[in-house]
């Protein structure tokens, strides 16, 4: 198999079966966006009991592709949006961590039909947990 962190990947890797079921309950959206810049959202997804991150490419509300994005493994950090934060069209996830209130930012670049984070950096820390990305 190719790496799974890069790689343009089958549906079934993240749980969808031919009936159009995801049936990996680990799996949770974590927002939308539309990261490939075609004007439709995209659906990215965590896995909370591994940390693997994915992406569906959605036409209307067909699946028609998914893939790997890099995993993240401190169960903590939550994806909590995507969004151009720095101007450059491409799309940057937003991470909180849910214990201690961090913030961080991944740079995002497309790299052929896979999306690679090309830097991270950290955003200011909100301590009180009773502030949420919205």
């Amino acid at each position: 198999m190719d790496d799974p962190e890069t790689s343009f990947v089958d549906l079934t890797e993240l749980g969808l079966g031919a009936d159009g079921v995801l049936s990996n309950l680990n799996w949770e959206i974590a927002t939308t966006a539309d990261i490939d810049g075609d004007g439709r959202d995209n659906v990215l997804w965590r896995n909370k009991a591994t940390g693997q991150n994915g992406v569906w490419d959605l036409e209307g509300s067909a699946v028609k592709g998914s893939s790997f994005l890099e995993s993240l493994n401190k169960l903590d950090w939550q994806l909590v949006d995507a969004l151009d934060v720095d101007g450059d069209r491409d799309i940057d996830l937003i991470w909180r961590n849910a214990t201690t209130g961090q913030n961080a930012a991944w740079r995002m670049e497309q790299q052929g039909d896979s999306w690679v984070k090309s830097e991270s950096y950290f955003l200011p820390t909100l301590s009180d947990l009773s502030w949420q990305v919205v």
